[in-house]
């Protein structure tokens, strides 16, 4: 028994202008992630990846104008700008009650 998060992306699973070397990269830890979580539950090692969606952290913010902070704000379901520490926060909650994401 065990399980194992990997951090992944949005842009892994839908692509950005201008950032293919990301995206690539962030797609090749997803397929990863699903070829374990086939490799190893059958051992009963849960497998699971978070694709948060673009956290914006203040050397982001200070590079971004308002209008682009504003949009990718709306883009979001909350419509609330995440906070780096989120994505941690998600995977230990999930981890602790064994939640399968």
């Amino acid at each position: 028994m065990g399980a194992h998060r990997q951090r992944c992306s949005r842009s892994g699973l839908v692509g950005t202008a201008r950032q293919a070397h990301y995206s690539a990269a962030k797609a090749g830890l997803i397929g990863l992630t699903r070829s374990l979580a086939k490799e190893l539950g059958p051992d009963g090692v849960l497998v699971n990846a978070v694709a948060p969606t673009t956290i914006l952290t203040a050397t982001m913010r200070e590079n971004m104008t308002h209008e682009v902070q504003e949009r990718m704000a709306k883009s979001i379901r909350s419509g609330a700008s995440p906070r780096p520490t989120m994505w941690r926060e998600s995977c230990c909650f999930s981890a602790q009650a064994g939640i399968r994401l």
